[in-house]
C-alpha cells in the first residue's frame, strides 16, 4: 500500500492551466497512514469541479490530486522538497502522521504550499492590484496567506481503524450502493465519476466503486481547507467562497486557520469585483496583531478604490484606508513596500 498511486483529475484542455495537489503516504506504525492518506486524497478530490454552475460556459483548468511513494515528510521543508522531487510544478502538498494514543489513533495533518522560484508568478496565489488614473500609476502584491498550514487533530473512527489498517480496506464494489465485491484496489488506481459518499476508481484490470466513509464522527476542516486553496488556485472564486465558509463555521477549526479562511475569502470577493470588508472585519476582529491581516484588509480598500477611483464611493474607501493606516501602521517593518505604496495612494486624495 505505501507505493499506491492515486491519480485524480478534473479534466480540462490540455493547454489550460494545471493546478496539483500531492500527497505523500501519512507516516506513523500499523500500516494505517498510507491508507488514510488515501482516503484524504479522494475526497479533496471530490471537492474539484469542472465549472460553476452559475458560469457553465468558463472551466477551471486542469486540477490533478496525486499520490506518491513514501516515506511522508516529517515537516514542512521535506513536504516542499518532495513537491520539488515528485512534480516540480505541485502547488500544494497534503501530509502527515497516524499517532496511536492509548486505545485510539489520531491523524495530525499538514498543508505546505511551497513557494515558486524567483520569477515565475502564478497570478491566482497572488493579489494583485492596479490602481490608474491619468499618468498615475500604483501596483500592490499580496501572497497567499501563508504556505504552512496545522489542521486540528483528527480522531479516527473506530470503523476506521478496523476497516483501513491494509489493503483489504480499500474494497472495489460494483455499485456504489449495495454492491458485490469486485476486488481490492492495485498499486495504481484512477478515478473516473463521483457518486455520494463513493468514488468510481480504475485499478488494475478491476473498475468499480470505492466507499469513502468520513474519517471522523466530527466533521473536520482538512478536506474543505485543502479544497478551497485548490479552487482559489483554480480561479473557482465563488466554490473557494462557499468550502471556506465551512470552515469558519466548523466549530473545531483553530482560531488561526479561520482568520486565513476568512482572508482567502476576502481574496475570493476581490476577484470577484466585490468587497470583502465584513469579512476582513471579522478577521481584524479576531487578531489584531497580524500585519497580514491588516495588509489584506488595506488591499481590500485600494482594490475598491481602483475599481471607483471617483466619487462619493471613492471618499468613503479613502476614510477606510485612511483609518486602517493609522490604527495598524505600527505592525509593518519599517520601509516596508506595501505600507509606503499604500500611504502613497493616500496622498493623491489629498
Amino acid at each position: 500500500m505505501a507505493g499506491i498511486l492515486v491519480i485524480l483529475t478534473s479534466a480540462a484542455a490540455a493547454s489550460e492551466a494545471r493546478v496539483t495537489l500531492i500527497v505523500p503516504p501519512f507516516g506513523g506504525q500499523g500500516g494505517l497512514g498510507p491508507n488514510v492518506a488515501t482516503l484524504l486524497n479522494l475526497q479533496v478530490w471530490q471537492t474539484l469541479r469542472k465549472r460553476s454552475p452559475d458560469e457553465p460556459a468558463r472551466a477551471f483548468g486542469h486540477g490533478l490530486v496525486q499520490s506518491v511513494p513514501g516515506p511522508g515528510p516529517a515537516d514542512h521543508e521535506a513536504a516542499a522538497q518532495r513537491a520539488l522531487d515528485n512534480n516540480p510544478s505541485a502547488q500544494l502538498v497534503l501530509w502527515g502522521q497516524v499517532l496511536h494514543f492509548g486505545d485510539g489513533v489520531v491523524v495530525q495533518a499538514y498543508l505546505t504550499l511551497p513557494s515558486y522560484p524567483k520569477g515565475r508568478r502564478e497570478p491566482a496565489q497572488v493579489w494583485h492590484e492596479l490602481w490608474r488614473r491619468g499618468a498615475r500609476e500604483h501596483v500592490f502584491d499580496l501572497d497567499i496567506p501563508s504556505r504552512h498550514y496545522t489542521f486540528t487533530p483528527i480522531v479516527l473512527a473506530e470503523d476506521i481503524v478496523k476497516r483501513y489498517t491494509d489493503i483489504e480496506g480499500l474494497q472495489v464494489f460494483d455499485k456504489a450502493v449495495g454492491g458485490k465485491l469486485k476486488g481490492v484496489v492495485d498499486h495504481e488506481m484512477t478515478a473516473l465519476s463521483l457518486g455520494g459518499d463513493a468514488v468510481q476508481v480504475r485499478s488494475g484490470k478491476v473498475t468499480g466503486w470505492l466507499l469513502l466513509p468520513q474519517l471522523s464522527s466530527a466533521r473536520t476542516e482538512v478536506v474543505d481547507f485543502t479544497g478551497g486553496v485548490v479552487r482559489i488556485l483554480r480561479t473557482d472564486w465563488q466554490g473557494a467562497y462557499e468550502l471556506f465558509q465551512t470552515v469558519v463555521e466548523n466549530p473545531h477549526t483553530t482560531a488561526s486557520l479561520r482568520v486565513d479562511a476568512l482572508l482567502f475569502q476576502a481574496l475570493a470577493r476581490a476577484h470577484q469585483r466585490r468587497n470583502g470588508e465584513h469579512e476582513l472585519d471579522e478577521a481584524l476582529r479576531r487578531n489584531p496583531l497580524s500585519r497580514t491581516v491588516a495588509a489584506y484588509a488595506m488591499m481590500d480598500q485600494a482594490a475598491a478604490l481602483a475599481r471607483h477611483p471617483g466619487g462619493d464611493d471613492a471618499a468613503a474607501h479613502v476614510g477606510r484606508l485612511r483609518t486602517l493606516v493609522e490604527q495598524y501602521a505600527y505592525l509593518f517593518p519599517k520601509e516596508d513596500g506595501f505600507l509606503a505604496e499604500v500611504i502613497a495612494l493616500l496622498g493623491e486624495y489629498g
